[in-house]
Formats: structure tokens, sequence, C-alpha cells
């Protein structure tokens, strides 16, 4: 696997786009259920479906250092158990991070790999896990 400091060459310049997707709870629970720890989908990265430890790695980086993530998940862990420190938390939840490539088709530009990012929710609360998916919208990735 390249270096981090390979990675940021490998990444820098792209066009990073965040699409989230929340499907409504139309009756059936288990979809519902299926997409709770489903972040969004990214696209720009200049990777190929291959290098999924590679983004995942980046957006592991990436959660590290959001102050607001990091805070939450510390903040928000029902999930976890009681003994369990904050810190454990935040990394387990790291740890949990999965990243799945997805080819779309774009008008104007052909086939590319996008990413859906993945966690294993820190909570069971529907209205903390909508904030927290909220972060994954503005996380800076580089």
């Amino acid at each position: 696997m390249p270096s981090l400091v390979s990675d940021r060459h490998i990444l820098t310049g792209f066009n990073f786009h965040w699409h989230p997707y929340l499907p409504r709870d139309s009756g059936f629970a288990g979809i519902y259920k299926a997409f709770e720890g489903f972040a969004g989908t990214y696209e720009g990265f200049a990777l190929a479906a291959a290098n999924g430890n590679l983004v995942r790695a980046v957006f592991i980086s990436a959660i590290r250092k959001d102050p607001d993530i990091g805070c939450f998940v510390r903040a928000h862990r029902d999930k976890y158990p009681a003994y369990m420190s904050s810190d454990q938390a935040f990394t387990r939840f790291r740890r949990s991070i999965w990243v799945q490539p997805i080819e779309l088709r774009g008008r104007s530009r052909g086939n590319f790999t996008a990413w859906n990012i993945y966690f294993d929710p820190p909570t069971e609360n529907p209205d903390h896990l909508a904030v927290l998916r909220s972060f994954f919208g503005r996380l800076i990735v580089n």
C-alpha cells in the first residue's frame, strides 16, 4: 500500500462529491435497517475499484482528524458496552468503516468508480444517526 504522502498526491486536485441516500421507511423496517450504517456515496477519487483498502485508509484518517465526528461518537455510543471508554468507542467506530466500489455511468464522462462508505452505528437513535451522517457530508478528505 502506498504511503499517505503518496495517497495525498494521488488525490490532489480531484472533485469530491458526497451523495447522501436515506431510504424512507415504506413499511419495511428491514430495508431501512440495512441502510442504518450507510454514510453516503463518494466520487472523485482517481483510484480503481481494486484500491478499496487505500480508500478505506484515507477515510479513516479523515475521520480521525474530524473533531465533530470524534466528539459525536464519543458522546452517542449506546450500542457499545458501558465499560468501554469514549476513546475506545471512537477507535471501534473508526475500525468499523468499510468501503464498497460502485460503478456509475456519467452522461458526459462515461463510466467511473464511486465509493459507498459504511460504518457500524455507535447508537440506535435514528436522530443521532442522521446527525452523524450529516458530518460525513462535509468531511474533508485529502
